[in-house]
């Protein structure tokens, strides 16, 4: 029987740095794994699987940087674990046999005996100068694949398995011992009495001169340095808990438990917009929308905040007082839970006639109910500035959910139509030259979505003279029209500033006149 290396933390490095645009944009993934704060959305942690009787995993790329140092740095501790010299030559075979754009990397360093099975890692995160760990994940798979994604070319398959928060402070105190080499030659010699030699030295140098996406800490670090710190200091943080199915009727659910720790470690917090619409001398407001990003300098936040903004302003230019009365009532002032009218992350279920059990716990980012307004229908809003580089989604699995949603919902449910805004800022062929994906334009995409359906129900559109004509689904795009164009910058800050001068406001003002006729 095969023994593995015992003693030993692996651990993942995801930067959550926000960026202006949705290729540094990583945010998501917060969201992605924890949901919504106010549980409007929920996320992958908790997620159960009946099928298979275990939570749901996902399926993340990384960079391969530094990997070749990670795998090396726990071949010399497997081989210094059995009394072994490490040999350089024998790594680099395995490496480029078992290792390199390899199917299934965590199954080989399993069978050479350097991680356990099952395989955990600890997940960390940097999010602005913040990094600490947040979940301990169990590996299903990892996979070495550039067709895919050049840049990111390693597919991690994980379960989140328990929740593994540390404050900042104290986990970058010893994350910057692991990344010295001085430190590891220390921790070789103490440990297995030995001398490093110019081999080892060799591995040491390719793992902690590099950026460290791939790391291992010994586990008496963290037991000698880290829980004795969290004892002496006032602000000390260590969450150890196992995950647990999600439950609807808990007062307080793990994940709001993990995003208060979050906010109190990165002192942040999630957006919460004040959508505001001035009536001559009035001003009505919907307080504390959760918009899902954790800043404003985002096109996510441009464009998931001011689509409300166009919206709230649509429904009063078409219903005017009757709408103030059915959303506001007699108040001035009410919260984003408390609307009847415009509501914010509807569930698939919610308005599906019948979904299928994959996909029912998606989320639309907006539904219009204008049954209070006495007019049978409900308006879908799907939101995009990065189509599938958004979230962690293979592309497959990106257009499968598209299907569901943007067409086979809202095709199959009575009084139902569907606006998907798409608005990367970007021209058309740029975002579709990666090689990876076999679509080269936004047509060629929805040709594949739509195989197999009527493809008289649907349009695409840039929003200028539109007309609905009967569709059920509006695709609303905006590209660059040259690469040097300011024309998607210009409509998503104009959905907040500008709100009737918007395409999107067009659109939206036809589909309700439509609706209202129907």
């Amino acid at each position: 029987m095969r023994s593995e290396i015992k003693g030993y933390l692996p651990y993942l490095y995801n930067n959550l740095s926000p960026g202006e645009s949705f290729e540094l944009n990583f945010e998501d993934d917060l969201f992605e794994l924890f949901g919504s704060e106010d549980l409007s959305e929920t996320g992958l942690v908790g997620k159960w699987d009946s099928h298979i009787r275990d939570f749901k995993s996902a399926r993340w790329n990384w960079g391969s940087t530094n990997l070749k140092g990670f795998v090396g740095l726990l071949y010399v501790l497997k081989s210094l674990e059995k009394g072994s010299n490490f040999e350089l030559e024998e790594f680099e075979g395995f490496y480029k046999r078992k290792i390199m754009h390899q199917k299934d990397i965590a199954k080989n360093l399993q069978e050479k005996g350097l991680v356990p099975d099952p395989f955990h890692m600890i997940y960390t995160l940097r999010y602005k100068s913040y990094y600490f760990p947040a979940l301990m994940l169990r590996i299903r798979k990892i996979e070495w694949n550039p067709k895919e994604h050049p840049k990111y070319p390693i597919y991690i398959t994980f379960v989140p398995e328990t929740y593994f928060l540390v404050e900042n402070t104290l986990w970058e105190d010893l994350d910057r011992k692991i990344k010295d080499k001085n430190y590891w030659e220390r921790h070789l010699r103490e440990t297995y009495h030995i001398k490093v030699n110019g081999n080892i030295e060799k591995v040491l140098r390719s793992y902690t001169f590099s950026q460290n996406v791939y790391r291992v800490m010994p586990f008496s670090l963290f037991t000698r340095h880290l829980l004795p710190n969290i004892k002496k200091t006032d602000y000390g943080i260590f969450y150890l808990k196992r995950v647990e199915r999600s439950q609807s009727d808990l007062a307080l659910s793990d994940n709001q438990i993990f995003w208060g720790l979050f906010h109190h470690i990165t002192n942040t917090t999630q957006v919460l917009y004040p959508l505001e619409l001035r009536v001559d001398d009035k001003r009505y407001l919907i307080q504390n929308l959760p918009i899902n990003t954790l800043s404003q300098r985002t096109d996510v936040f441009r464009q998931e905040a001011g689509t409300a903004n166009v919206v709230c302003h649509a429904l009063f230019d078409a219903f005017g007082t009757r709408y103030l009365n059915s959303e506001f009532g007699t108040m001035n002032t009410i919260k984003s839970s408390e609307t009847s009218i415009l509501k914010r992350a509807v569930k698939l279920k919610k308005v599906a006639e019948s979904p299928t059990e994959e996909f029912a716990n998606t989320n639309y980012d907006y539904a219009t109910f204008l049954r209070p307004l006495n007019v049978n229908h409900t308006v879908l809003f799907s939101l995009t500035v990065g189509l599938w580089r958004k979230g962690r989604k293979s592309y497959n699995e990106y257009l499968a959910q598209c299907k569901e949603m943007m067409f086979k919902t809202p095709i199959t449910t009575k009084n139902v139509t569907m606006i998907w805004f798409i608005a990367p800022d970007t021209t058309e062929w740029k975002f579709f030259s990666d090689p990876a994906i076999p679509d080269k334009s936004l047509q060629e995409m929805i040709n594949r979505i739509t195989d197999g359906l009527s493809s008289d129900k649907w349009q695409i559109t840039d929003g200028k003279n539109f007309k609905l004509q009967g569709k059920k689904i509006v695709i609303l795009t905006q590209f660059r029209e040259t690469p040097q164009s300011k024309n998607v910058r210009r409509e998503l800050e104009n959905l907040l500033k500008q709100p009737r001068q918007t395409r999107l406001y067009h659109v939206v003002k036809q589909v309700i006149q439509e609706v209202q006729k129907s």
